[in-house]
């Protein structure tokens, strides 16, 4: 049990490195999709505070979607605001201090930040070979023990698990609605 736990630990540890490396070269640019009406009389509006400070390095209208991709300058906070002659829209970007810019709150979601539950999966499903070939090897010295028990209820939890963090990454928020989905399903079981 031992060695698949350093395995385990290597794999996640790998994983987590991985993850790392993607989102602080990937996440310096990011991509913000506006709904405009038809009318023509639009105009975007950037608020930077005191220090946030971004660049607008592509602008593009796709199906009444006015799609803008910005990359961090300095960090703080900047407001993203659409206006046209009848309503407006309001977008909240973080620029942290490597630069990595995350949309509507400090732990939001960032260009390629879907590798984190990725990551997770990989790690539950090898969590869950490891746990079913432990199962199955209790199982043939002995079918009643209380550790196959153990084995399946662990296997079922680790499951749901995975089965959540696959449906997360449908509707991704973030690292933030990441860590509240495992909280939530943990309570849940």
């Amino acid at each position: 049990m031992k060695k698949e736990i350093k395995k385990l630990l290597i794999i996640s540890l790998t994983l987590l490195i991985i993850s790392t490396v993607i989102i602080l070269i990937f996440g310096r640019t990011y991509k913000i999709s506006f709904r405009i009406p038809k009318a023509e009389n639009y105009q975007l509006l950037i608020e930077e505070d005191s220090s946030g400070e971004i660049e607008i390095i592509d602008e593009k209208i796709v199906d009444n979607n006015y799609i803008v991709t910005v990359k961090s300058k300095k960090e703080g906070i900047v407001f993203l605001e659409m206006m046209d002659d009848d309503s407006s829209e309001t977008k909240l970007l973080y620029v942290h201090k490597t630069l990595i810019i995350t949309d509507n709150n400090f732990f939001g979601k960032s260009t390629f930040s879907e590798v984190i539950p990725i990551s997770i999966i990989i790690i539950l499903i090898y969590t869950i070979y490891i746990l079913i070939r432990k199962y199955r090897n209790h199982i043939k010295e002995n079918l009643y023990q209380y550790r196959n028990i153990t084995y399946l209820g662990i296997i079922i939890f680790v499951c749901f698990l995975l089965l959540s963090n696959i449906f997360s990454i449908l509707d991704y928020h973030g690292l933030f609605d990441t860590i509240n989905r495992i909280i939530g399903s943990t309570s849940f079981v």
